[in-house]
């Protein structure tokens, strides 16, 4: 038996392979562990989003009171990112942060120059809002830049008694799949690459705040005719009585209702009739107690749109139309004054 023996240089040259392989195997593995921390740390650094609430009401000290006069309740149409227009509404209505609550008809954000600046001022004049579709879209895009799961909603009933806006939430039952369309190639909806920059802008209180935006807000009784009023973004089905049990996709979508029975939603206005109308005409047919006066946007489309009960303030801001405000104040007791504002934009 013979024993081929190594040269010192073969030797050499199988240490360094070794030592290569070695070294190339700890590269990955720190590499492993450096983007499972990374993943980690995201989750811990950015907490996961809130569910969506179906209904919230405002809280007491923000409905209008019949007995207290100079209250006012200013309800905010799309407005898109347009900060000097806000402004110029708010001058126009002459807004006192003493006496007035805000309630903006979603759509607050994208598409303008200054969206960062709309949910600033939102926040420091303790401004109530719904969430709208590009409200929606931003959250999906914000999960996914960090990483989070993909926003939920919570199932109808989930809270003993209705949830109040603005404030914690405590549910006894667990979130559901939000109204999220699915992904298409493999991004989240909306227009991620025109969206992105702003994901990247909003910190914790803005993305808070956003998320703290129920699908409906229930007003309370703000018409003289002594029923209850809502706000939402796209609109609501007329044979479904509970607030709760609305589709949420729908409240925060709706354009138009599509045959035969016209009971299902869609988003593109051409597919069926407005919701508005049949939602107009069936209020006619409810008793008084079940009726509901609904403030919507999103159907730019459509434009102004000011029925007995319901009222489009999507007036096209964005793309040089008008915004619009309807400002109800309390004149006297029980008395209620309804005033439609605008400015050019």
């Amino acid at each position: 038996m013979s024993i081929e023996l190594q040269s010192p240089e073969s030797h050499k040259r199988r240490k360094v392979a070794f030592c290569f392989i070695a070294g190339l195997v700890s590269f990955f593995s720190l590499t492993v562990c450096l983007f499972h921390a990374i993943d980690v740390y995201s989750h811990e650094r950015v907490p996961q989003l809130r569910p969506l609430s179906r209904v919230a009401n405002l809280p007491h000290n923000s409905t209008l009171d019949p007995s207290h006069t100079d209250q006012r309740l200013i309800i905010v149409g799309d407005v898109h990112g347009m900060y000097n227009e806000l402004l110029r509404l708010m001058d126009e209505v002459k807004y006192n942060k003493e006496l007035d609550t805000i309630v903006f008809l979603g759509d607050m954000i994208t598409k303008g120059y200054d969206s960062v600046g709309i949910v600033d001022f939102a926040i420091e004049n303790n401004a109530f809002c719904v969430r709208g579709n590009h409200e929606d879209e931003i959250m999906s895009i914000y999960a996914s830049y960090h990483n989070l799961d993909m926003p939920k909603t919570y199932p109808p009933f989930a809270s003993a008694s209705r949830m109040t806006a603005g404030t914690p939430v405590s549910v006894s039952m667990e979130p559901t799949e939000g109204p999220r369309v699915p992904p298409k190639n493999g991004l989240p909806n909306g227009n991620y690459d025109r969206d992105l920059p702003l994901v990247k802008q909003l910190e914790r209180r803005h993305i808070d705040y956003l998320a703290s935006c129920p699908a409906i807000l229930d007003l309370g009784k703000i018409s003289k005719r002594g029923i209850e009023a809502v706000a939402v973004h796209g609109g609501l089905l007329w044979d479904e009585l509970d607030l709760e049990k609305q589709d949420v996709y729908d409240v925060i979508r709706l354009r138009s209702i599509v045959p035969p029975d016209y009971s299902s939603g869609s988003e593109i206005p051409d597919d069926g009739i407005p919701w508005f109308g049949k939602w107009n005409d069936e209020q006619m047919k409810r008793k008084k107690e079940n009726r509901f006066e609904v403030f919507y946007g999103h159907d730019a489309s459509k434009g102004l749109q000011m029925h007995r009960y319901c009222k489009g303030l999507d007036t096209r801001c964005q793309r040089g139309g008008k915004l619009s405000a309807y400002v109800v104040t309390v004149t006297h007791a029980a008395h209620y004054h309804e005033e439609l504002i605008q400015i050019d934009c």
